[in-house]
């Protein structure tokens, strides 16, 4: 099967046939932890008084999370409807004019650049 997705691996149940059992659950624990690891060191850096990225950083702690557990789902769901609210956000639908080759290079119509 031919992930899609460049940046990430194969999801737990996109495994090459030949992966033990134990290696399946191995990557589950450490996606687990790594989630946990993240909402807690994006909710320390979130508090007052302590610069950093602390709600990017619990954000992709619990969509990591999501795919294990319904409450971190439901969580991230709730997120996704919160934000279609917000004017200019248009989640994942693409832009007008985003297509490769669209602009010819710094928002100039295309041919723009040759004259």
């Amino acid at each position: 099967m031919i992930n899609q997705n460049l940046g990430s691996g194969p999801t737990l149940h996109e495994m090459p046939a030949g992966t033990s059992r134990w290696a399946k659950k191995f990557r589950k624990i450490v996606r687990v932890a790594g989630g946990f690891g993240l909402v807690l060191v994006g909710f320390i850096l979130a508090l007052p008084f302590v610069p950093g990225p602390g709600l990017a950083l619990m954000v992709l702690g619990f969509v990591i999370l999501s795919e294990y557990f319904p409450f971190a789902r439901r969580l991230v769901e709730w997120g996704k409807r919160k934000l279609e609210g917000v004017p200019g956000f248009k989640g994942r639908t693409k832009r007008e004019g985003s297509e490769p080759g669209a602009t010819g290079g710094a928002g100039e119509p295309p041919g723009a650049a040759d004259t």
